[in-house]
């Protein structure tokens, strides 16, 4: 695999939506998800995965070598196609719209980790 400056651009563009996700649900948690209809009745998770997304917006950040980006890559995968598994099921059950804002999002993100997982390398001459 080859680590190209779109792939740490992707990278970069992840840590950034990931900070602005977690610095909203740690310390507006309540806001947040009111925002999108979901009950505010533990804000306790709601600021977990803040915490979760500072994790790996700063893994994403501070990512360098070429077996760091591989293994962020996988995790990225596995992340990205959980949460469009959790998000359908949450459509399912609950009816809220705006979920598919959150599914299309995760859709983006995950077909660029798995283009840039399986991505062919051009044999150089």
């Amino acid at each position: 695999m080859k680590i190209t400056k779109g792939l740490k651009n992707w990278f970069f563009a992840h840590f950034v939506i990931d900070m602005l996700f977690a610095v909203a649900l740690i310390f507006f948690p309540g806001l947040i998800v009111g925002l999108f209809g979901f009950p505010v009745e533990n804000l306790v998770f709601v600021r977990l995965v803040g915490a979760a997304l500072i994790g790996i917006g700063m893994a994403s950040l501070f990512t360098k070598k070429k077996e760091a980006f591989e293994i962020m890559l996988t995790l990225k995968i596995f992340w990205s196609v959980s949460a469009i598994i959790v998000l359908i099921w949450g459509l399912v059950v609950s009816g809220n719209n705006w979920l598919w804002l959150f599914i299309c999002v995760f859709v983006v993100f995950s077909f660029t980790w798995f283009y840039y997982k399986f991505k062919p390398v051009k044999a150089e001459i």
